[in-house]
């Protein structure tokens, strides 16, 4: 089986337990502010999840993977930079920023844990039950090493709404256009705000990394190209 075939199947797994997990997100932080979720969970945007230890050295890998808890058997989740972490500044002024923080990997993050909580529970209650899941082989998902981060582009045959693509990533990877969906006007998902107490630690670390990079001043940066309309390029507001 080829590494791409694996690839694909890990990811088509991965978005339907973030799918399944809808109902208890939505239950969070309510329905009329979770207007168009489904919209963003597609296979092609899952990040990847390896065995091997990437562009690192071994000892490095191996040494990760025992800090983040997890076992030989580990997978190590590496990101993909195009999502948005915090704020997305490509698009949009500051001051629509500060109203609008695009979270896709907020979303994600949330969406794992509770898909995570349910696949353990499952497992608890299957114990002493025939064909029990519990005895199965499980493997720990951790936060991959910053080398090891997917600095590829957003997936050619799924455009992604423009407030999903971090502005930190065109500014790093040199991305001069880039044609992404207008954002649709009634999906409330695309201005949740997610708190950082709500998300882990090991989470707030993780995908800070992504914006790091990047002051938001506009150099450097590329244009967003609507699909069926202009180019957005920073601190205009054309959808």
């Amino acid at each position: 089986m080829s590494d791409t075939h694996i690839y694909s199947l890990v990811n088509m797994q991965k978005a339907d337990e973030r799918r399944k997990a809808i109902p208890k997100f939505r239950a969070q932080y309510g329905e009329e502010n979770t207007v168009g979720l489904e919209s963003l969970i597609h296979t092609d945007y899952q990040s990847s999840e390896h065995s091997d230890n990437g562009a690192v050295d071994e000892d490095e890998y191996k040494e990760h993977r025992r800090h983040q808890g997890a076992g030989d058997y580990g997978l190590e989740r590496r990101r993909e930079e195009w999502r948005s972490s915090l704020v997305s500044l490509a698009s949009v002024t500051i001051e629509y920023c500060l109203i609008t923080p695009i979270q896709l990997n907020r979303i994600y993050a949330i969406l794992s844990r509770i898909a995570e909580t349910e696949a353990t529970a499952a497992a608890t209650s299957d114990i002493g039950q025939s064909r029990s899941r519990a005895g199965r082989a499980r493997y720990t998902r951790y936060h991959g090493l910053p080398a090891n981060s997917n600095p590829r582009p957003p997936p050619a045959r799924r455009t992604p709404f423009k407030s999903l693509v971090s502005q930190a990533w065109m500014y790093r990877s040199g991305t001069v256009s880039l044609p992404v969906f207008p954002d649709p006007p009634d999906y409330t998902i695309l201005s949740i705000d997610i708190p950082d107490e709500d998300l882990t630690e090991a989470d707030l670390v993780y995908y800070a990394e992504d914006e790091d990079d990047y002051n938001g001043d506009g150099e450097g940066s590329g244009d967003f190209v609507l699909v069926g309309g202009e180019a957005s390029g920073s601190g205009s507001v054309d959808a």
